[in-house]
């Protein structure tokens, strides 16, 4: 029973070792990213260009807006808004 019991252990340390590997991502690069879109998008914004500011977000239609207490879903219906 013990042999079981420690090649068990042995299993889950290589499993939580892998685990913690995939977890460690340099973020940089994807913070850079987020940057550098919001710096375009405020570019966009004060060039009163409300499509390149569209540019930023995903065409899809789940997009969620809300304003003057309304919602609307979806980026035309954004863009639109």
């Amino acid at each position: 029973m013990q042999k079981w019991y420690l090649l068990y252990l042995a299993a889950l340390t290589v499993l939580l070792l892998a685990c913690n590997q995939v977890a460690e991502v340099d973020d940089t690069d994807i913070k850079q990213d987020i940057l550098t879109v919001m710096a375009e998008q405020q570019r966009a914004w004060n060039t009163g260009s409300a499509e390149d500011f569209m540019l930023g977000y995903a065409k899809i239609d789940s997009l969620r807006f809300a304003s003057g207490g309304s919602i609307y879903y979806g980026w035309d219906a954004m863009l639109e808004r």
